[in-house]
């Protein structure tokens, strides 16, 4: 019996000893973790603050540049105001220099006028006239126009010649050749560009005169050299143009209408219109 209730107060002792060991590390252990708990918050709150210390200083640093953005923008803005009223400071001296100056002018004109008012007016001196004679109006002479000189008069150079009448109305066309389909054999071809102007052009007038004149001479002496007979106009003049003169020679010495007219620089049309209207030498 007494071997069991030591058995029990041993049990008893042991099982108290558990419970204070086990009281102890659970003290040890909830103690740890408050700890713990508290430096994890304690770290928090400084690294907080610091974040936040350094945000500030950020701010700080940007408020700073923009101040200094802002006060460089100001002497900008200062400098250009000083520029403008500089330049409108001249603007207004030179305008007020202009002023100055038309009313000097004004003044001026304003004391010419009052000097030519103040003149005596001039007097009129007439021509004198003999007792026995009566003034002629004088004629007013009026400038010609340059379209009055330049225009030349209209005249008739020679009467046409008449022609036999003719139930063939085709056979008697004289009028002015258009140039047809049919190609002309004695026809040129134009050039494009302008052709050159002779070195010495007179000498070259010259020998071809002369070559005319030596064939004419060697195929009709009598007509070659025979003046031409006066014709009469409806103004009553009796000299031919340059350029009749011209056609009717180089048509004596047997040029033909192409070759004309190349020479002369006109139309066949017109050097045929200028040899029908000269009349017949054989009547």
């Amino acid at each position: 019996m007494t071997y069991i209730v030591e058995l029990i107060y041993s049990g008893i002792f042991g099982l108290g000893a558990l419970l204070f060991a086990g009281l102890i590390v659970l003290f040890m252990f909830v103690y740890r973790h408050d700890r713990l708990a508290s430096f994890r918050q304690q770290r928090t709150a400084r690294n907080d603050l610091a974040n936040m210390m350094i945000l500030l200083q950020t701010m700080r640093d940007l408020l700073e540049q923009q101040k200094g953005m802002a006060r460089q923008f100001n002497a900008h803005l200062e400098k250009r105001a000083a520029d403008l009223k500089r330049e409108l400071d001249s603007a207004l001296l030179e305008c007020d220099r202009l002023h100055e100056s038309v009313k000097s002018l004004e003044s001026r004109l304003s004391a010419i006028d009052e000097q030519v008012v103040a003149l005596p007016p001039r007097p009129s001196v007439e021509p004198a006239h003999p007792s026995n004679t009566i003034p002629m109006p004088q004629a007013e002479h009026k400038r010609p126009q340059l379209h009055e000189i330049e225009r030349p008069a209209l005249r008739i150079l020679a009467k046409p010649r008449e022609v036999p009448d003719s139930d063939d109305r085709i056979e008697n066309w004289v009028g002015l050749d258009f140039g047809g389909d049919v190609p002309d054999p004695l026809a040129f071809d134009v050039p494009d560009v302008t052709p050159q102007k002779p070195v010495d052009a007179e000498s070259a007038r010259e020998a071809f005169r002369a070559l005319l004149n030596m064939e004419s001479s060697s195929s009709a002496p009598e007509k070659s050299h025979e003046e031409e007979p006066a014709r009469e106009s409806g103004n009553g003049r009796t000299r031919l143009s340059p350029l009749q003169a011209s056609v009717y020679e180089y048509s004596d010495a047997g040029m033909s209408l192409a070759e004309i007219a190349h020479e002369l620089g006109i139309g066949k049309g017109e050097v045929k219109l200028i040899l029908s209207l000269r009349k017949d030498r054989d009547q």
